[in-house]
């Protein structure tokens, strides 16, 4: 039986492209892609499906995913089922098809699944076909949004699958509704992400920075901590009072003390950003908080960083278990 994939049945996205040839997926506002095609890198990882899934009740025995790659060859691109907040299973596309099949599902109407996207190769949804006769709904959804910018430690391609990304991991714990604006290598405070995120429905926001800034040297002391500053100002302008969370770099190796085209060691970077939390503070921001990336993976976890900078999927895993513990129920705490 031919599923029809509505907006209602799809979260993590930002925006949805509805195209003759299936569903394009968008972690930006499309209608406005010409103003993220200034940095052409920027809208291409955008178009990555991190953190995206379908959500949905349903007693069908199995449900197969038909899907395009908008380019390339990502046949090797894993897809997670999700029942209830736990991965049940994973697959991907093998390298003649374009079908996603997870069988053998409980026939409970109540559980809820979810099917997550890979965190990375572009894709279009094309169809979902369950058991003749099955029930297939929307899942009506109430929870706490959490919006969480970053940069490939955020978009967590090397995670073991992407219900397994750290972000993932940690708002599957407290059950949160995830939005993940994790750009690899893109992560520069972009004004075109402020008033993204400034637009966007979020009870809690995390905002992880410092590690794509040091590797281009994009920013320096004098440009910085001014930087963080106007990006919390932007959001503040639609999110008053909502949490926000700022997070320094997880350890960077020999980034932590050798300069980069900035003259800015990483511990540099973290000192400048605390030095932004305490202006922000001292202007009288209350809903502004400071979280140190060192205590989701410090240099007592260096093995976990095969490439001395990305954290593998056992990394990702405890930056996860990490998040959950120290810092969420802070965020959450501020809402009550």
């Amino acid at each position: 039986m031919e599923i029809t994939l509505a907006p209602s049945f799809i979260q993590g996205a930002v925006s949805l492209d509805v195209k003759p040839d299936g569903i394009h997926l968008w972690r930006l506002p499309v209608q406005e892609l010409p103003l993220f095609q200034s940095h052409c890198a920027l809208s291409e990882k955008l178009r990555e499906p991190a953190g995206i899934r379908l959500r949905f009740h349903s007693n069908s025995p199995f449900v197969e995913l038909d899907i395009a790659w908008v380019e390339g060859d990502h046949f090797d691109r894993l897809f997670d089922l999700v029942v209830d907040g736990k991965r049940v299973a994973s697959t991907s596309t093998g390298e003649n098809t374009s079908t996603i099949r997870f069988e053998n599902l409980s026939e409970d109407a109540t559980q809820i699944q979810e099917i997550w996207m890979p965190t990375g190769g572009p894709l279009i949804l094309r169809g979902l076909k369950v058991a003749d006769g099955s029930e297939f709904s929307p899942v009506e959804d109430q929870r706490l949004r959490w919006v969480t910018y970053g940069s490939s430690i955020t978009h967590c391609h090397g995670s073991f699958s992407p219900s397994h990304s750290w972000p993932a991991m940690a708002a599957r714990a407290h059950n949160l509704d995830l939005t993940c604006l994790g750009v690899g290598g893109q992560c520069h405070l972009d004004s075109m992400m402020a008033l993204m995120i400034r637009d966007l429905p979020a009870d809690i926001i995390t905002l992880k920075l410092g590690i794509n800034i040091y590797g281009r040297g994009s920013l320096n002391e004098r440009s910085f901590a001014p930087a963080v500053v106007g990006f919390v100002r932007i959001l503040r302008e639609k999110h008053p009072e909502t949490p926000i969370g700022l997070i320094t770099p997880i350890f960077g190796a020999n980034r932590e003390t050798e300069t980069n085209a900035g003259d800015m060691t990483l511990e540099n970077y973290r000192e400048q950003l605390r030095r932004a939390y305490q202006a922000l503070k001292a202007h009288g921001d209350n809903h502004i908080f400071l979280f140190e990336g060192t205590e989701l993976l410090g240099e007592s976890l260096a093995g976990l960083l095969p490439d001395n900078l990305h954290p593998n999927g056992e990394g990702y895993e405890h930056m996860g278990r990490q998040a959950a513990q120290n810092i969420l129920p802070e965020l959450l705490a501020d809402l009550k």
